[in-house]
């Protein structure tokens, strides 16, 4: 699984071969095919273990409720950038890199992908409404469409962060999202 995750973001889903899985591996051919249909079931199985890492570390940030909670969603954020920085991800971010190069009309990948973003969503939307309750933001904020932004800033800043090739992009990304959440705070920044 982890080879087929390295060789599918740096090299490509189309560009790898179960060949190129074998000899990277180590592993035989039987025994792949032993464990998985073809190279599209290794595809579904290596996004949903990357899912189940991400989903896993989230969800330990909701229950730090002592942190504040800007913090914890830069620490959110930061968890869905941690596998492009290790990985040479060709489009930045693994999600769309494995997507962008799945299988022709794949819907069970799409809807990996698709159901994952809503789980990011609802987690940072709880996260915006602990910071309202706690009055760390503004009770006026839109928590729907600040978490949307968020997650289209994360995704946007993994691309530009690739086309730069500067890892500090998101460094500037966190401190912008903090001015605007302290921007909102004294005026009616987040008001519609």
């Amino acid at each position: 699984m982890d080879t087929a995750t390295d060789l599918f973001l740096s090299s490509g889903y189309h560009n790898t071969s179960i060949d190129d899985i074998v000899a990277v591996s180590k592993v035989s051919k039987t025994n792949i095919y032993y464990h998985f249909k073809s190279k599209e079931d290794i595809l579904l199985h290596v996004m949903k273990q990357m899912i189940d890492q991400y989903e896993k570390k989230c969800s330990t940030v909701l229950a730090w409720h002592h942190v504040p909670v800007m913090a914890r969603i830069e620490f959110v954020l930061r968890t869905i950038i941690h596998t492009p920085c290790q990985y040479d991800c060709q489009v930045g971010c693994p999600f769309v890199t494995l997507y962008a190069q799945s299988p022709p009309n794949n819907n069970t990948i799409l809807e990996l992908i698709k159901n994952f973003f809503t789980r990011m969503q609802s987690t940072l939307e709880l996260l915006l409404l602990e910071g309202i309750r706690k009055q760390e933001l503004p009770a006026k904020m839109p928590i729907p469409e600040t978490a949307a932004l968020i997650i289209t800033m994360c995704e946007g800043g993994l691309f530009m962060s690739k086309i730069h090739q500067d890892p500090s992009y998101f460094d500037r990304l966190f401190y912008s999202l903090d001015w605007l959440v302290c921007q909102s705070k004294s005026a009616s920044f987040f008001c519609i």
